[in-house]
């Protein structure tokens, strides 16, 4: 997607043509666009950046779903680890339940 937005036909300025990759083979094309896609995860990155308004908001839209699905990530994380934090406290408290009953009724 990021390559097609690039790639339109416009008369404005975009990163396919201020970096002429329009002139590359597509192998340069595809990576290109996967490396800028996979630098989103990190915050993004300088050498391919947005050059036309149309780029600006769909490098926004994409960084904007990638904190949403980063922030959905650490719920589902700390959800986790507080499940088994009460799991293992509810363990804990059966265990010196048993042991208290054990000690009150005199059995080794």
């Amino acid at each position: 997607l990021w390559f097609a937005v690039g790639a339109r036909n416009t008369s404005e300025s975009t990163w396919v043509k201020v970096l002429s990759y329009d002139t590359q083979g597509v192998d340069a094309q595809y990576l290109a666009s996967l490396h800028w896609a996979l630098s989103q995860f990190s915050g993004g990155m300088d050498e391919i950046s947005p050059a036309s308004a149309l780029e600006r908001l769909f490098a926004v839209a994409v960084g904007g779903l990638i904190f949403v699905v980063a922030l959905v990530m650490v719920g589902v994380f700390t959800s986790g680890l507080t499940q088994q934090y009460i799991i293992g406290g509810s363990g804990a408290r059966q265990l010196a339940t048993l042991k208290r009953y054990l000690k009150q009724n005199n059995v080794s």
